[in-house]
């Protein structure tokens, strides 16, 4: 992880300030600069995904959020995913009638191991 994270710096940190700026972020190759429209889907990357504490500039942690993602993130979308998507009552929680009828979405999602969990449904209680 520190290799990765020293690496990915002497490669993008250009003002060598132990931070990378937008631009630096941003940047992949001299040869070849991106779009303006590639810019802007980083731009958004950069302030949105990563830069969490809002100082326009990405710090160790918010490098090695960006480098090695979590499954925490991953899982709190996925979960936030099901619950748009499936909670019909709009209550925040998900109920077995909920899971029944939206079957497919569950069966589809890395949050239920692609449908296996859905197989043993003495584990749920009556909502989730």
């Amino acid at each position: 992880m520190q290799i990765l994270y020293e690496e990915t710096m002497k490669k993008k940190d250009a003002d060598r300030d132990g931070y990378l700026s937008l631009e630096e972020f941003a940047s992949e190759d001299a040869d070849k600069p991106l779009t303006s429209e590639q810019f802007l889907v980083e731009k958004e990357r950069f302030e949105m995904d990563y830069d969490r504490n809002g100082d326009k500039k990405l710090d160790k942690q918010e490098t090695l959020n960006w480098l090695l993602p979590g499954n925490e993130e991953i899982a709190e979308q996925e979960a936030d995913h099901l619950l748009e998507n499936g909670d019909t009552d709009k209550d925040g929680k998900l109920s077995i009638r909920e899971i029944v009828d939206h079957h497919d979405l569950f069966v589809g999602s890395e949050a239920t191991d692609y449908g296996e969990h859905l197989h043993n449904t003495s584990r749920f209680t009556d909502e989730l």
